[in-house]
């Protein structure tokens, strides 16, 4: 049956009886005037000469009141505008009931004040101010500065915001009762975003945190939830479900063997909601409640039996709640399907791909009755309640790619950030800031989906360092916000000290941030093993100031196109006396083929005729098995094998002669700058600037360009004893 329209006119009717006009003889009436000050940048502060780039604060803001004039005002060090309109530029939009109006710039308020003499001047502001802008009347804006080097140091942003119409607060008593008309006949009202729902935690219910044997475990991201029942007594009290879940947790861990309770939520049939397995209720903590399907889901179990009794409401409703909310957290949709792939289970063999509901029962991956039939056969009507419930929602953001290298190569010069709404959105945002919250990217746009192409540079054209730039997306529509979703990509531009660079023309090691030619491939393979190059392009070694030129690593052995043999010793072409190669214990694969143009081009030294010692820059083993540096007067210590692994390769390494013995210790040597070392837990490292420099990831290691065979394994005891650097890519 259909509702009766006839309200709306009888409200209308009403509301207009009650209106009446102003008596001829009262005299001219104005609106009240009211006026508020909110804050635009919580924590901003633009340091003086510090700001190259730009910063956006693209958030829209609700005013207080409905506004008819805008100003904006901030501080400075010295409390004066000067540097501010030329360094700076301060712009706002606005939101009316035309919609949002274009970027306009605030101009520096010229009015200099009262002079400073007068007693006006003592209780004037010493803030700087915007020239006033009317907008109407205007409910939201958005606010944005403009800093460039030189800038004053600028902080405390704020808006000033005046109304003089009258209309300040609206909706007004006939509009409400409209729109409650409206909402009444639609059948619904306006949400915002799922609020978390009550959550008793683990303390609360008593869980006893020593029966856990193991931390938890998350998965890279939540792609559906499980329903479940425990199978037990539909008869507990309202006192009593606590005990019911500590025994519960007693039995998977002391008898199943879990490492946890199984599920990740419990609801029992009071509505009452409990926190389950250990990791935190907003991350991706891996249960163990769907075999072969546990990493990627969450798992939400109904205390009680539901083959054949229904389900309590207040049960239901709480489980409604909880998957508004848990999945709006991790950006599900609650409607649609996921491919999963099975981890084996008593339905699905390991490796199957299996098409699911984002909400399912746990009989739809193993042979089970769970969550039991009164149950299961309401979960398309939970799903479809569920995706009504506090729209707008953003659904699935995803990266085409997790990092981005503008270096010119056509491979990763951008990355496409994308995502789906519940609605159409009036507008959205993306916006990419750095590790110090930094703006240096923003994108907008309205409709059904968001998509953004980054091409890993900055508002002014720049590419940041290298490093996790996180992302932020934002959507609104009448009125309502939908949660953020917020993410990483990383972005390559540079590499650390110590690492080779080859491009099609040239080969080059960092140095003090610096570009050094490695001008041949001898004087290449003399410092660096096969797998250590990292490809880039011309564009992207220039980016780096050009070093002086590198020479062949000292003590390095060269195999001559005569057939003899030298090395580099004190930078010059020592050649070796006749047999004296053989006898210090080298054998051809000891030295590296040089051309005879490279040859010529080396400056000479004398001959090596010394037999009882070995030249300088060689490297030895001792008969205890210790590892030298031969020098001048003084043989230097490798104290470990990654030391002269990381400067020589194997067959460089000779048994010690009597005379290299007898030489005085000197110091203790230590890695080459840019030996890679790979952790027994797979932490990998560079060696850089003296420090060990951890990767944050694999994948920034990879997207870097280095390869996974380059790495030397180091011991956790050796790693340590190395001091630590900044991390890469974090």
């Amino acid at each position: 049956m259909k509702r009766p329209r006839v309200l709306v006119f009888s409200l209308v009717f009403g509301v207009c009886l009650l209106g009446g006009t102003v008596p001829s003889h009262a005299g001219p009436r104005f609106p009240d005037t009211l006026d508020k000050s909110i804050e635009l940048a919580r924590g901003l502060r633009i340091s003086a000469g510090k700001t190259t780039g730009v910063f956006v604060q693209r958030s829209e803001r609700s005013l207080p009141i409905r506004s008819n004039l805008v100003a904006v005002s901030l501080r400075t060090t010295h409390g004066a505008a000067d540097g501010v309109e030329e360094r700076a530029g301060i712009e706002a939009r606005f939101h009316t009931v035309k919609g949002w109006s274009s970027w306009e710039t605030l101009g520096v308020e010229t009015n200099e004040g009262p002079d400073t003499s007068s007693v006006e001047y003592a209780h004037a502001s010493r803030r700087v101010y915007t020239q006033p802008i009317w907008v109407g009347t205007a409910d939201q804006m958005a606010f944005r500065v403009t800093a460039h080097a030189g800038a004053p140091e600028m902080w405390d942003f704020r808006a000033h915001v005046i109304n003089t119409l009258g209309d300040a607060h609206v909706p007004n008593v006939f509009q409400r009762a409209v729109s409650a008309v409206s909402r009444f006949l639609n059948g619904k009202s306006a949400e915002a975003m799922p609020l978390t729902p009550r959550i008793i935690s683990r303390a609360q219910w008593g869980a006893n945190e020593s029966w856990r044997d193991t931390g938890p475990r998350y998965a890279p991201a939540v792609q559906m939830a499980f329903i479940h029942h425990t199978a037990g007594s539909n008869s507990y009290s309202r006192s009593e479900t606590p005990a019911v879940i500590r025994s519960i947790y007693k039995y998977h861990t002391s008898n199943l063997g879990y490492s946890d309770i199984a599920y990740n939520f419990l609801i029992d049939r009071y509505g009452q909601i409990f926190e389950g397995r250990y990791g935190g209720i907003t991350s991706t903590v891996i249960g163990a409640h769907a075999g072969g399907f546990n990493t990627g889901s969450t798992g939400i179990s109904l205390i009680g039996t539901f083959s054949s009794a229904n389900p309590p409401s207040a049960m239901i409703k709480s489980l409604k709640y909880l998957l508004a909310w848990k999945l709006d957290v991790h950006h599900v949709p609650p409607t649609g399907t996921v491919v999963m792939t099975s981890g084996g289970s008593t339905r699905y063999a390991e490796g199957r791909r299996v098409t699911l509901n984002r909400i399912s029962g746990h009989r739809d991956t193993s042979q089970t009755a769970c969550p039991g039939a009164k149950v299961y056969y309401m979960l398309s009507s939970i799903r479809s309640a569920v995706k009504s419930m506090g729209n707008p929602k953003i659904y699935l953001p995803a990266l085409s790619a997790g990092f981005v290298r503008p270096n010119g190569d056509a491979l990763n010069e951008t990355v496409t950030i994308s995502a789906s709404f519940s609605q159409a959105i009036y507008r959205w945002y993306l916006d990419l800031r750095t590790a110090d919250g930094t703006l240096i990217r923003s994108f907008t746009g309205s409709g059904t989906s968001l998509k953004a192409i980054w091409d890993g540079r900055t508002m002014t054209g720049d590419v940041p360092n290298t490093g996790r730039i996180g992302w932020t997306m934002s959507a609104s529509t009448s009125g309502l916000a939908a949660r953020p979703a917020t993410g990483f990509v990383t972005v390559v531009s540079k590499h650390p000290d110590g690492t080779l660079l080859v491009s099609p023309t040239r080969a080059v090691v960092l140095e003090g941030g610096a570009a050094r030619l490695l001008p041949t491939p001898l004087v290449r393979d003399s410092w660096f093993r096969a797998k250590e190059p990292v490809g880039e392009t011309e564009l992207g070694i220039d980016r780096y100031p050009v070093g002086s030129p590198m020479s062949i690593r000292e003590g390095t052995l060269l195999a001559e196109p005569d057939g003899n043999y030298s090395i580099i010793s004190d930078g010059k072409r020592r050649p070796f006396a006749p047999g004296v190669y053989a006898t210090l214990g080298y054998t051809a694969a000891s030295a590296l083929p040089i051309t005879a143009p490279e040859l010529a081009a080396l400056p000479s030294g004398n001959d090596w005729n010394d037999a009882t010692r070995h030249p300088e820059g060689a490297v030895v083993r001792a008969p205890d098995g210790s590892e030298w540096t031969v020098g001048a007067l003084v043989r230097h210590r490798n104290p470990t094998d990654l030391v002269w692994k990381s400067w020589y390769r194997d067959a460089e390494v000779v048994p010690a002669a009597a005379g290299d013995l007898a030489l005085a210790i000197g110091s203790v040597n230590t890695y080459r700058p840019g030996t890679l070392f790979r952790g027994s837990d797979g932490t990998l490292w560079i060696f850089a600037g003296g420090k060990k420099r951890r990767f944050y990831d694999q994948a920034t290691y990879s997207a870097m360009g280095y390869s996974n065979l380059a790495p030397l394994a180091i011991s956790s005891s050796e790693a340590g004893a190395i001091p630590n650097g900044p991390t890469i890519g974090g």
